[in-house]
């Protein structure tokens, strides 16, 4: 959709935005905004297929301390392809007075290294203002100089929830003999002139409201004015492509990756002493299993190592690699063992990057490998998962869009998505309320499937040892004070490759019932309740979107002591509404108390409008799984 105003999408523009000249108004910290982008400025000068020049230049007006979570910390990037000129960075006080100034000399020079990264050539200049009196202002301009060119940045001025901006400004200049592709989002049309054998297309936005950060937002990405752009031609350490189509960015790949040589013969003839006499599927299992058990994720993304997977032979004898280097080692393994399989781009995180079909651009972070089985489903292997379950796909990578490079071919391909029917986590509890009411002696079995296994960090549970995981239990399930007796965790597979886990645990609770003289009262479900509540919000912008879909079931008995019967007991209650549903039934017969709970909450984007459903609905649930039971004594 493309509308000249953006304005007319964000109907919550503060009552207050600063005049870019004017001294910061100490009142603006009343306003619900967390900063103030005065001028936002990316100008993009391509002068060849591996050259160009990238001029910015910002000003923005912190307000709290969420604004100096957001821009507080100056970080400038470069590496092998990339330099830094003509930094400089400008700092003033609530009265616009300049009170420090930052010339590229006095940054600090930075490695980017982390705990899982041995070498990287990529360094970043970085200045720190979160000491710096609130409201204060700084005004950054710096040049980015290009030496190699994989794809062009996008343009988001607004890239934080909260954050209001008055002017916003992108021009680029390309050479007529050079191919650009752009994709307005929420934006007004670039004005376009030629000049000297170049295109300049010049964009003007603003002013744009603050979005709130409401709770199950849309990635700012998707609701905000943004640009995004992909070469038409591009070279970078020698390879040249192309962003013409999907087929064209993943023959760059494949240019890359089959320039690596093919895994040594003696590697080659263990393997398939490893797996002789095995069928395609065990065959798969047994190379992603020995990886598993030999290879630990490392990163080293020197030069074009960033998209280059490092020769197999070298993960091979030194048992280590990043995602692409991991994937491309667990490619050539298989290959030895007779598998076909296909390396696979994709990102990773927990809001996914949209790959639209239909506009090629670089959209990832992260390598995966596709593995057809014939007379089976497709079994993608996640490459850095040492504790994942064969062929899961987690939430990181599960209902999205992937590339697929092939030979000398790209295949837009979509991973599984899990709904709400098959992320299911069921607690079932058999609990005996002891004769003197101060002891509950309980059994208590949970069931995961699907991405349930990430609930209550039970897959990373399951590998740690049984002291650390009586703690688990403790901590991540309200059983406070509980002595464990005794536990058991196991991890399986359905043949669709959804995995499954299993919880059996043996407790004393000596806390769980109050009593009084002639009555004992407690909460059945207490230790899986609902807590989630929202705020409530009548004038909800954004759509509402559920990532992932779940079911929540509790199953549970309670044997209560001889002479006691129900006195006050919740009413069973059926909620069904777009989002989900919830269900309560409760009973009691023969002594024992039967109480069995069910969540169902379904993915998908929802209008604004529906919003207040969902409240109503998470207070609903949180109430009734708080409701607690009280007994008589006959």
């Amino acid at each position: 959709m493309r509308i000249p105003i953006i304005l007319l999408l964000f109907c919550c523009l503060a009552q207050h935005l600063f005049s870019v000249n004017k001294p910061i108004d100490i009142t603006a910290t009343g306003l619900p905004v967390n900063a103030v982008i005065h001028y936002y400025e990316q100008i993009i000068d391509v002068q060849s297929p591996a050259k160009m020049e990238i001029s910015y230049r910002k000003e923005i007006s912190i307000l709290n301390a969420e604004g100096v979570k957001d821009f507080a910390q100056i970080v400038l990037v470069y590496d092998k392809f990339k330099s830094i000129d003509d930094a400089k960075l400008l700092v003033k006080d609530a009265s616009g007075k300049l009170i420090k100034t930052y010339r590229q000399k006095k940054f600090n020079d930075l490695a980017y290294l982390d705990e899982l990264t041995l070498a990287d050539d990529t360094r970043y200049l970085h200045v720190d203002l979160s000491n710096e009196k609130l409201p204060f202002t700084i005004e950054l301009s710096y040049k980015e100089r290009f030496s190699g060119i994989l794809t062009y940045p996008d343009f988001i001025p607004q890239t934080r929830f909260n954050v209001s901006v008055e002017k916003a400004r992108c021009e680029i200049r390309i050479p007529d003999d050079q191919t650009l592709y752009f994709r307005n989002n929420l934006c007004p049309e670039p004005e376009i002139s030629k000049e000297n054998g170049s295109s300049r297309l010049v964009w003007s936005i603003g002013p744009l409201s603050a979005i709130p950060e409401e709770p199950y937002n849309l990635p700012i990405e998707q609701l905000t004015a943004h640009i995004r752009f992909s070469p038409g031609q591009f070279e970078i350490s020698g390879y040249t492509g192309s962003y013409k189509s999907w087929e064209d960015f993943a023959a760059w790949n494949h240019q890359m990756i089959s320039s690596l040589s093919s895994l040594d013969q003696n590697t080659v003839n263990w393997i398939k002493d490893q797996t002789d006499g095995l069928d395609d599927l065990q065959k798969i299992k047994k190379v992603y299993k020995l990886l598993q058990n030999s290879t630990r994720y490392v990163s080293i993304p020197l030069g074009i190592g960033g998209w280059k997977p490092l020769d197999p032979n070298f993960v091979q004898q030194n048992k280590f690699g990043d995602c692409k280097a991991l994937s491309w080692y667990t490619k050539s393994v298989l290959e030895a063992a007779g598998i076909p399989s296909y390396y696979t781009l994709i990102y990773s995180g927990k809001e996914p990057v949209n790959l639209d079909p239909s506009f090629p651009e670089t959209v990832f972070n992260h390598v995966i490998l596709t593995v057809p089985v014939e007379n089976s489903d497709t079994i993608w292997l996640e490459c850095t998962a040492q504790s994942y379950p064969f062929g899961y796909v987690g939430k990181h990578i599960a209902d999205r869009y992937a590339l697929l490079i092939g030979d000398e071919h790209g295949k837009i391909i979509h991973l599984p998505e899990f709904t709400y029917s098959s992320n299911i986590q069921v607690d079932s509890v058999l609990a005996r309320i002891e004769e003197d009411n101060n002891t509950t002696n309980m059994k208590w079995y949970s069931s995961y499937k699907g991405l349930a296994i990430e609930n209550d960090r039970f897959l990373s549970a399951y590998y740690i040892d049984s002291t650390e995981q009586n703690r688990w239990l403790i901590n991540y399930k309200s059983i406070e004070g509980a002595e464990i007796t005794g536990h058991n965790i196991t991890l399986d597979q359905d043949d669709n490759y959804v995995p499954s886990g299993q919880l059996e645990v043996h407790a004393i609770l000596p806390r769980l019932v109050k009593k009084t003289a002639s009555r004992i009262y407690f909460i059945p479900n207490f230790f899986s309740p609902w807590s989630k509540t929202l705020p409530g919000n009548t004038n909800r912008i954004s759509p509402v979107s559920i990532r992932y879909g779940e079911t929540s079931i509790a199953d549970l008995q309670f044997q209560l002591p001889v002479g006691y019967v129900p006195e006050r007991m919740p009413e069973p209650v059926f909620i069904d509404t777009e989002f989900g549903s919830y269900k309560l039934d409760i009973r009691c017969e023969q002594g024992t108390l039967f109480y069995r709970r069910s969540i169902e909450l379904k993915s998908g984007v929802y209008s604004p409008e529906k919003y207040s459903e969902l409240v109503d609905l998470f207070s609903e649930m949180t109430k009734r799984d708080a409701e607690r039971v009280v007994f008589k004594k006959e």
